[in-house]
């Protein structure tokens, strides 16, 4: 699995979208999609105490949990190093790999976030920045 980023550009905006991986790079993804008119539902996370709290405005849940209520849900990746290990787990749970999208790029994010809320202050600023 590659990061693509045509699958993540696809994603429709009633989407049930779960970013796995309570991180940096998952809050980044979280931004990114924000910024471009989608929004996740939800926080899946390996580390249970996590679970059943809340990151900004999202829940964080068990994997198991999460399968179960979004089974028709596209699986963000969001982590640099178990990656791999993710996608197992997720295929062991009868995800299908079109539903799983590996984002481990912190540079293409970075570069997205910060592009995105710079044209945003620009329309908001004109002339300013």
């Amino acid at each position: 699995l590659e990061l693509r980023y045509d699958k993540l550009e696809a994603i429709e905006s009633e989407t049930q979208i779960i970013i796995f991986g309570c991180g940096d790079l998952g809050k980044l993804v979280d931004c990114y999609l924000t910024l471009t008119g989608r929004k996740a539902v939800t926080y899946a996370d390996n580390n249970s105490s996590l679970w059943e709290t809340r990151i900004g405005q999202l829940p964080v849940m068990a994997p198991e949990t999460v399968v179960k209520l979004f089974p028709e849900g596209v699986y963000i990746i969001a982590n640099v190093e178990h990656f791999k290990e993710i996608q197992d787990q997720l295929s062991k749970y009868q995800v299908c790999e079109e539903k799983i999208i590996l984002c481990n790029d912190y540079g293409f994010f970075f570069k997205h976030v910060l592009l995105k809320r710079t044209l945003i202050s620009e329309g908001d600023h004109a002339g300013i920045l």
